[in-house]
């Protein structure tokens, strides 16, 4: 497995857990929405999705052959 990539994804992950322990913290009123009833395991909604879009960092694709290729020219090339 690799490292995770910053992006968009794991950094919403990341946001989410930290939201999913605040409502681990705050229990079943950290939320107020009318007219819907508090859900007591609401943060840990939050936090099991934040899992999950971290752990898909872990899971992403090589660069194809063509982006492997551009990317060893632009290695290769003498510095300016």
């Amino acid at each position: 497995m690799r490292l995770p990539r910053l992006s968009s994804f794991t950094v919403i992950g990341g946001i989410l857990i930290i939201i999913g322990v605040y409502g681990l913290i705050q229990g079943p009123n950290f939320q107020y929405d009318l007219g819907v009833h508090a859900d007591h395991y609401e943060g840990l909604y939050y936090l099991l999705i934040g899992v999950l879009m971290i752990v898909n960092g872990f899971f992403w694709l090589p660069a194809s052959p063509e982006e492997k290729k551009e990317q060893q020219k632009a290695n290769n090339r003498p510095p300016l």
